[in-house]
């Protein structure tokens, strides 16, 4: 597709534009594939969150979100594998978690069913 950008102060509301860019051909690529399986595991006091790979061939790491509030994610891990420790008293009582995957460009999946983990008793 070919492409042309302009910037606009639409803070200060003084109608200030820009001249419009050189037309320039970009590509798109899609996004990672999805993260799946999510699955927990109890072992020494802590907790695993296990996941089934992307299928995407480019993907070089993970990023482990947990839901706070209503709505809002926060990034609280990476991996370049397909797991991740929590220890225990990082959890709190317990959390819903999910997976994003993230490609070489830096492209970033959407993010992957969430789990509920309860912390271990």
């Amino acid at each position: 597709p070919l492409y042309s950008s302009a910037a606009s102060d639409v803070y200060k509301r003084q109608g200030l534009t820009s001249a419009w860019s050189d037309v320039r051909m970009g590509s798109t690529k899609p996004l990672p594939e999805i993260a799946t399986e999510l699955s927990a595991v109890y072992e020494h006091g802590g907790v695993t969150l296990n996941w089934n790979p992307s299928t995407t061939k480019d993907v070089i790491r993970y990023k482990i979100w947990k839901k706070s509030m209503l709505i809002k994610w926060n990034l609280v891990g990476e991996s370049e594998s397909t797991s991740h420790v929590f220890m225990k008293g990082e959890l709190g009582k317990s959390g819903v978690f999910a997976v994003t995957s993230v490609g070489a460009d830096g492209l970033e999946s959407e993010r992957s069913e969430s789990i509920t983990i309860r912390s271990p008793e």
